[in-house]
């Protein structure tokens, strides 16, 4: 009777522990398919933002390229203006 009882428990504990084992399994193999899709997940929002750091730096060499280019447009008027102030106060200067 108490073999019985020893054997029949030795049963139940293997059939437990095999049941864990298999349910361990399905769960590391749920968190690996779930850790694997967030990890896709997040190489895409990767590549995103990679897009998006070229996008600002094209916009910004444009905007530096605009300025710049509005800068020497200011130069070169005021430049104009100096030669232009220069002539002037030669004529005057040989009409005296």
């Amino acid at each position: 009777m108490l073999l019985e009882k020893l054997l029949n428990f030795s049963f139940v504990v293997l059939e437990e522990i095999s049941a864990l084992a298999v349910k361990l399994r399905l769960d590391a193999l749920e968190l690996t398919g779930i850790a694997l899709s967030h990890f896709i997940e997040l190489a895409l929002h990767f590549g995103d933002e990679i897009v998006d750091i070229f996008i600002h730096l094209l916009h910004g060499d444009h905007v530096v390229l605009v300025l710049g280019m509005e800068c020497s447009l200011k130069f070169f008027f005021e430049v104009f203006l100096v030669v232009d102030n220069l002539l002037a106060l030669y004529n005057l200067l040989v009409d005296l």
